[in-house]
């Protein structure tokens, strides 16, 4: 298994001591692995962010995201028909061959991969299988649907960390994909930024399954329906809610203009029984449906 040099993600200091317990040489943090979890979370940030968690882990058992055992698991992003996601699941394995296809990954040649918001680690598990080098990286480090479920059967690192503060030295993968995450932070392009210095030169930086918009408008009236449905749906009277929910063609159009990078969007267009239920929504909300799929930037 290969694993990253890290670095302390508060001041991007050397790290020196056991397997287990990382000190930063600069500012004397300390930083733990604990049950094959790599904890790498600035001091605080964990307080900060349990509600937000809290509330995701409810959402997400309330909606069927269950306890995976070993065999469910290997088979993602395929699920049984009556899966109560099989929609969702439907997009992901779309986007998931589009990016094996424009991404390279089906290349004999190993890649090493950070799977950024990586979940329970579905994706960086089949990249495993194909005989690359993933680092699935979350903030959730849940038993049930984060990076700790079925740990033991992930041949990759596991780490725990936010998206702007990953503890990783410069210029180690050959991709970096946000995977159905970069709409769960706050500033979208600094978290771009971030991850671009992550990248050996000839790199790309891949988006998959985030909700995208043409439109600004759009995207903040789906987020505003989301919290609404939180409210009314899940009995959360005061929703959390981490980033800016959408991303806009524009905004990461510019984004890779700004790095000299050439980006192309491919479209995941799923069932047709999911796109009539997404018009119809579409019509009965005024406003346009979010498109899912995957951007490359080369």
């Amino acid at each position: 298994m290969w694993v990253p040099t890290f670095v302390c993600p508060a001041c991007e200091g050397v790290l020196t001591g056991k397997r287990e317990i990382f000190t930063c040489a600069r500012c004397g943090a300390s930083y733990f692995r604990n049950r094959d979890v790599y904890q790498f979370l600035i001091a605080g940030k964990l307080d900060r962010v349990r509600p937000f968690l809290s509330q995701y882990r409810a959402v997400r058992r309330a909606d069927g995201h269950q306890v995976l055992n070993v065999d469910r698991y290997t088979v993602l992003p395929r699920v049984p028909s009556d899966d109560p996601n099989a929609s969702e699941w439907r997009i992901r394995r779309e986007s998931f061959a589009t990016a094996l296809t424009r991404a390279a990954l089906r290349s004999p040649l190993a890649r090493r991969i950070l799977d950024v918001g990586a979940g329970n680690g579905w994706l960086s598990y089949q990249l495993s299988q194909l005989g690359h080098a993933p680092v699935a990286l979350d903030l959730d480090d849940d038993a049930g649907d984060g990076l700790r479920a079925v740990s033991p059967h992930k041949p990759f690192p596991l780490v725990q960390a936010d998206f702007d503060a990953m503890p990783f030295a410069q210029g180690q993968f050959d991709l970096v994909v946000m995977n159905a995450s970069l709409h769960y932070s706050p500033d979208p392009e600094h978290t771009l930024r971030a991850a671009q210095r992550l990248l050996v030169d000839g790199g790309a930086l891949v988006v998959m399954d985030s909700p995208m918009f043409d439109s600004s408008a759009d995207g903040e009236a789906m987020v505003a329906e989301q919290l609404q449905r939180l409210r009314s749906d899940y009995a959360i009277p005061t929703p959390v809610y981490p980033g800016v929910g959408f991303l806009t063609f524009d905004s990461l159009q510019r984004f890779a203009e700004s790095i000299g990078r050439k980006a192309r969007f491919f479209a995941s267009h799923g069932p047709i029984a999911w796109r009539l239920r997404r018009a119809w929504s579409s019509r009965r909300l005024g406003r346009r449906p979010a498109s899912f799929g995957v951007w490359v930037a080369q």
